[in-house]
């Protein structure tokens, strides 16, 4: 790269960012790269099988379990309501056959798992054996590393002692209660069917029974919700001693029940800038409760936080088990799902019955990363998470980070986001952390995602 085209990129990045910082665009949360809007169709088994040949060492497993009692305003994740058992039944068996059929392709004495995480949807919804079952064969298939963490989500109305004896007892050590609110009001409006109560309550058994890193999530900016009552929000979720939590802002997504309200009636939603105060102060708040911030959205006491996030952020390789879910090898992303033409969930969850029905691996769409989207996933994720580690960089691509990055480390620093003795994203940084990795997407993948909605 010649001189005048890294001061051209180190311009067109620097404008980029400060106007969305300016004019509080900012991003939604980012975990992964490239992110949902960059795939596209593609369903070329043979690529799948090429990209899990070489994989050693650790990787993560994630089983994405689609099925919920009910549908909240906010949500945009691939969930289905009120569907029998038999079809939970069905699609528990289809996940066991498509594990079956993906580590065909590893080699799987030279791979450890580091994290299982259970994700949905409701994964609590499923009965012991299900649970068990899935466990059984990955402990079979593969060794788990020593602190390898095993956890899995679940709503309150889905976690009674019943349940919490049933984790315990098949070996789970994370569980992730999704309570979004302690209001009954706020509760009802996002459609939940049960009181603030049972949250409060399950959260204080699951602590209780020793569960070793207890998580649950709350929503700020819900529509109706008040300052006072995020501030009465986290007085009490500092309260119960567990060890993680997650604060996520209400992302307004078009899909979303809130998107069609927001259309209608945006003055009853969080201003840009009435969000970044209310984030300022929950950071402020859960720090001087000895809560420390590992990533945008998740803050942990000593014990806590979120492994499997954490192996993301890391860029470890990911088998993405279910209908739903994401595989990352670290050439090639795909799914099942469509993100840029998308079916109804019902219909892609017939599709991956039909298709593992006939012993095929359910590939739709992916996205292929070259030498330059490696880096670039490398760079962005670790960035946004604990900083970049320049040895270990080097040792992976024969380069220091700033012979591709050098433009954004100058810009972070000279606008106060970054460290100046390391590439670590400094307290200012962090608030911002989606608007800089969105800033720093390829121009190819900034054309893909432009159109996801």
């Amino acid at each position: 790269m010649t001189v005048v085209e890294l001061f051209e990129q180190k311009d067109l990045f620097e404008t980029r960012l400060m106007e969305k910082i300016n004019n509080r665009h900012y991003e939604p949360y980012i975990y992964t790269y490239p992110p949902k809007g960059a795939f596209r169709p593609n369903t070329d088994s043979e690529k799948v099988q090429q990209s899990w040949r070489t994989v050693r060492g650790p990787i993560s497993l994630y089983l994405h379990i689609p099925f919920c009692e009910m549908k909240c305003s906010f949500c945009t994740l691939f969930t289905t309501v009120n569907q029998p058992k038999e079809l939970i039944q069905t699609y528990v068996k289809a996940l066991e056959k498509e594990f079956e059929i993906s580590t065909t392709l590893m080699k799987t004495s030279s791979i450890t798992v580091n994290s299982i995480y259970f994700g949905g949807g409701t994964p609590t919804l499923m009965t012991f054996e299900q649970m068990g079952g899935l466990l059984k064969r990955i402990k079979n298939k593969f060794r788990l590393s020593e602190n390898a963490e095993i956890g899995l989500e679940g709503a309150p109305n889905s976690i009674g002692d019943e349940k919490i004896r049933e984790i315990q007892e098949l070996g789970f050590n994370r569980l992730s209660i999704g309570i979004q609110s302690f209001d009954e009001t706020l509760l009802r409006n996002m459609g939940r069917h049960y009181g603030a109560a049972l949250g409060i309550e399950t959260i204080k058994k699951a602590v209780k029974a020793g569960i070793p890193n207890v998580n649950f999530d709350l929503i700020y900016g819900i529509p109706g919700q008040t300052f006072g009552q995020w501030k009465a929000h986290l007085e009490t979720a500092v309260q119960f001693g567990n060890k993680t939590i997650t604060i996520y802002p209400l992302v307004v997504r078009d899909r979303a029940a809130y998107g069609k309200k927001y259309k209608i009636a945006p003055e009853k939603f969080l201003t840009p800038e009435e969000g970044q105060k209310w984030y300022d102060f929950t950071l402020d708040y859960l720090e001087q409760n000895d809560f420390s911030q590992h990533t945008l959205v998740t803050f942990a006491r000593r014990g806590g936080g979120n492994q499997h996030e954490e192996n993301e952020f890391r860029g470890l390789p990911t088998l993405g088990l279910g209908a739903g879910a994401r595989s990352y090898t670290p050439n090639f992303h795909y799914t099942n799902d469509d993100y840029f033409e998308p079916m109804s969930n019902q219909k892609v969850i017939e599709r991956y019955l039909a298709v593992l029905g006939g012993g095929r691996i359910p590939v739709f769409s992916g996205v292929s990363l070259d030498e330059d989207e490696t880096k670039r996933r490398y760079f962005i994720l670790n960035l946004l998470f604990k900083g970049v580690d320049e040895r270990d960089y080097l040792d992976r691509f024969d380069e220091a980070p700033e012979e591709t990055f050098g433009y954004a480390i100058y810009v972070l620093r000279k606008n106060g986001f970054m460290e100046q003795k390391n590439l670590q994203l400094n307290e200012e940084g962090k608030k911002f952390s989606s608007v800089i990795g969105a800033c720093l997407f390829s121009e190819a993948v900034q054309k893909l995602n432009i159109r996801y909605k």
